[in-house]
């Protein structure tokens, strides 16, 4: 035996323009419009009047309202339907256009269990996909460009949100990195089809073209590095698999779903059609990460914006700065080398997170209590390079 659905309407006469002033009269309007039927009959005593076609059954009652001299509300009547699903999903629609055409102004649809059914079906394909590209993401990114891909890959609206909704995930939000996890689903799919991973704002645009140098390669360079993630990394995972055209159809559903709205049988079938197509292309990207490499100038690019959007405020302590000046001469003892200044505080502390002024400022603060000490040694282009060490250890002088 077929599950039963039930379906009900709210029909309000506001201003006296319709005709109809009992619930034998709406049933009756109903039961002649021949379109609306297969077979059939009237069945009841008036008013308790019942449509029943095969196996849908349709009553109306009518309401009673409030009846004084400054109602603004003539009259109302609940029209309640129930049958199977393919039955009552096929008549939702055309019993509300029928009776919005006998003059009534308002038409509340109160229950829809059709449209209930529907989302149940349609919100786990939605959320896989979701899932499922949220996964591809993180892979990719972490794999590519290690954990600062975030600070370069996501717009100001995402980092926003993320930090504004960050306390929406208190369990596993204290031990994981869960900032894909409070952006919007159309947000999630922008980083693949939108953002551009090294240049993610109108200004690094702007500062990027009055830096570059006057001549047709340096255009076509900066043309190059300006792609969209879509054009440069995912161009035959993604693009050519339509995924930005499927991923908005799938994100208007979703919204349909996260605000309870009315569905149709179309949206169920198109949604099952755009989440098996989407969940195919994104295993098969999965399957290709190893071979999408980013070339020396991507990650130049990138390095240099991580660097450049670590948080200003970040100010390294004496103790930390010596700890890892301690670190980087251990390092760079085993080849004989030498502690750059500027490497040392853009390309070391700067990819920590630390203020470029800020971590000077503690240097020459170390330099006077003579803990530090800068000086200048032959760089491999023959110019003088300003270098630094601790002042404890003087093997690294030329």
């Amino acid at each position: 035996m077929s599950q039963t659905y039930s379906f009900e309407v709210l029909c309000v006469d506001s201003q006296n323009k319709t005709v109809l002033q009992e619930s034998q009269n709406v049933i009756h309007v109903l039961f002649a419009n021949s379109t609306l039927w297969q077979s059939a009959s009237l069945t009841g005593i008036s008013p308790n009047l019942e449509i029943r076609d095969e196996d849908i059954s349709l009553t109306v009652e009518k309401l009673e309202i409030e009846s004084t001299s400054e109602s603004i509300l003539k009259r109302a009547f609940s029209v309640k339907c129930s049958g199977s699903y393919e039955g009552l999903e096929k008549v939702r629609l055309p019993v509300c256009q029928y009776l919005k055409s006998q003059g009534f102004e308002f038409v509340y649809i109160l229950l829809d269990e059709i449209s209930e059914f529907i989302a149940q079906q349609i919100y786990p394909s939605i959320n896989r996909v979701e899932n499922r590209l949220r996964k591809y993401i993180i892979k990719f990114f972490v794999t590519k460009l290690g954990p600062n891909w975030w600070e370069v890959t996501a717009d100001a609206e995402m980092k926003k949100k993320a930090s504004q909704r960050k306390n929406n995930e208190t369990i596993f939000g204290s031990v994981i990195d869960n900032k894909v996890y409070l952006i919007d689903f159309g947000e999630l799919g922008k980083i693949v089809y939108q953002q551009s991973s090294g240049y993610i704002n109108r200004e690094d645009i702007i500062r990027k073209v009055l830096e570059i140098e006057s001549s047709v390669n340096a255009v076509d360079r900066l043309k190059e590095e300006l792609q969209s993630n879509y054009t440069k990394f995912f161009r035959e995972t993604f693009k050519d698999q339509d995924f930005q055209h499927q991923w908005e159809k799938l994100e208007k559903l979703r919204h349909k779903v996260a605000h309870n709205n009315l569905f149709t049988n179309d949206d169920l079938q198109n949604c099952q059609r755009l989440a098996t197509s989407l969940l195919q292309t994104i295993e098969d990207a999965n399957l290709k990460i190893e071979t999408i490499a980013f070339s020396a100038n991507d990650l130049e690019t990138i390095k240099s914006n991580i660097i450049e959007v670590a948080d200003p405020y970040k100010v390294i302590s004496e103790d930390e700065l010596l700890n890892d000046l301690r670190e980087r001469q251990e390092h760079y003892s085993r080849t004989n080398g030498f502690v750059g200044l500027a490497s040392f505080v853009k390309n070391h502390l700067g990819l920590i997170g630390y203020d470029y002024s800020a971590s000077y400022s503690v240097i020459k603060q170390l330099e006077q209590q003579e803990k530090v000490e800068v000086y200048h040694i032959d760089g491999p282009n023959g110019f003088p390079v300003a270098a630094v060490r601790l002042k404890e250890n003087r093997s690294f002088q030329s």
